[in-house]
């Protein structure tokens, strides 16, 4: 990793923290040569020395940012498969699924990705009733696969609803409702309304029909909601005072429905311009009362790829380092540091490398740097670092060449061409 020895203790930098580890007696260590840890490495075959009495450092827990399409259906390979082809896991494969990831791997936070569908069109015209009748609870689920990647996403609350009951009886903890599009007449709304009023009031009846359904109908309440995912993308960059109103609203519409669960914010694609709107909004009582985890993305700290991850690891003892690291982590620090002054997780919520960032490298490459980026992102203050635990198609993908484990998407499902019949789960 970034640190390759003992990690920093409280009070180090992360630099300061790599010292060479103290010798230790021939006993406690255990060296290993494996062939298969770097099958696609160039040079010679790797020595690894494992102390097996001295803990170096600990990760308690095992994150996870689970994209809602890649989970229940068919996924990144929308755009080459035959339409008509659906491959969908069945009810009983995703139970088996969860089995894996949540009781042997060890998972205790997903990250569900919401599509619009529950609300394709306006229930009423009026956000301040619910018709309950009018939402389509199950989205697009059961409609045949098409063109259109979005309606082959685009799965119901409820199945997700069966996903998650399972998925908490089984010891997940803190699971995350993420929107990743709103609903277009929403957005329209706010077109329309020169101060956004409208679209809060209606964004917050959608959201909060969300946590009832699954309240209601599986006896589970979300620990958090995501205000969206990426809203700077989505939304072009929102102020702080659009942040303020928006918040305040979608809080009071959860209050009057007696929903406990907690506000996560910004989700923001660019951590770096998300800081000083989150510095600004933690400063007013109220709003701050209302958020109960911070939450940024990597993508404009790293280039979108793992090589700068690899690049500060080899550039320790050059001059490059200092400005490098501070490239990588500086947002994650400040983020870090807003959660710590007023006492609010701060988590990294989504990490993933571009195809076109990882040609030329190995899969045991593309790994390194991802470990290296874990241990970066919770030396910078993280109290979570989610990767992308994903679950794809088994095949390599003939727009990059990169097999869907090289994606770090570690449950790779395999077709006949119509059903999923079996998947494998990479454990390393």
């Amino acid at each position: 990793g970034a640190c390759e020895s003992t990690p920093p203790t409280a009070g180090t930098s992360a630099e300061e923290g790599c010292q060479p580890p103290k010798p230790l007696a021939s006993r406690e260590r255990v060296q290993v040569t494996s062939s298969a840890l770097v099958r696609n490495a160039a040079g010679p075959v790797a020595k690894i020395d494992i102390y097996t009495t001295r803990t170096l450092q600990r990760i308690d827990g095992f994150g996870t940012a689970s994209v809602g399409f890649e989970a229940l259906e068919r996924g990144h390979f929308d755009d080459i498969v035959p339409a008509g082809v659906s491959y969908k896991t069945t009810a009983e494969q995703r139970r088996a699924l969860l089995e894996t990831a949540v009781r042997e791997l060890g998972l205790t936070q997903l990250r569900v990705f919401l599509w619009p569908g529950i609300e394709e069109t306006n229930d009423n015209d009026d956000p301040q009733v619910l018709d309950w009748a009018r939402f389509s609870w199950r989205g697009k689920s059961r409609r045949p696969s098409s063109q259109s990647i979005a309606e082959n996403r685009d799965n119901g609350i409820h199945e997700w609803g069966e996903f998650l009951q399972h998925a908490t009886s089984l010891g997940l903890e803190d699971w995350i409702l993420t929107p990743v599009k709103l609903p277009a007449w929403m957005l329209q709304a706010r077109r329309n309304d020169s101060n956004s009023q409208r679209f809060f009031e209606e964004y917050a009846e959608w959201a909060a029909a969300h946590l009832l359904y699954l309240k209601k109908i599986f006896g589970i309440e979300a620990p958090y909601w995501s205000m969206a995912n990426e809203p700077d993308v989505i939304l072009g960059r929102p102020s702080a005072d659009f942040y303020r109103a928006w918040i305040k609203t979608t809080r009071a519409r959860f209050d009057r429905e007696g929903l406990q669960t907690k506000i996560m914010f910004p989700d923001a694609m660019d951590v770096y311009a998300a800081v000083p709107i989150v510095t600004e909004l933690l400063k007013e009582d109220s709003t701050r009362r209302s958020i109960g985890a911070l939450a940024y993305h990597h993508y404009k700290s790293s280039g979108d790829g793992p090589r700068p991850f690899l690049e500060l690891s080899s550039k320790r003892a050059s001059m490059e380092f200092a400005a490098l690291r501070d490239k990588i982590t500086g947002g994650a620090r400040a983020m870090a540091e807003l959660g710590r002054k007023y006492g609010i997780h701060s988590w990294q919520t989504e990490t993933g490398y571009y195809a076109s960032e990882m040609k030329g490298l190995s899969e045991w490459d593309i790994g390194r740097a991802r470990a290296n980026e874990i241990h970066l992102e919770l030396s910078s203050g993280a109290s979570a670092v989610h990767g992308m635990f994903m679950f794809w198609s088994d095949a390599v993908d003939p727009r990059n060449g990169l097999p869907s484990m090289g994606m770090g998407s570690h449950i790779a499902l395999t077709t006949d061409g119509e059903r999923i019949i079996r998947w494998t789960v990479s454990k390393d």
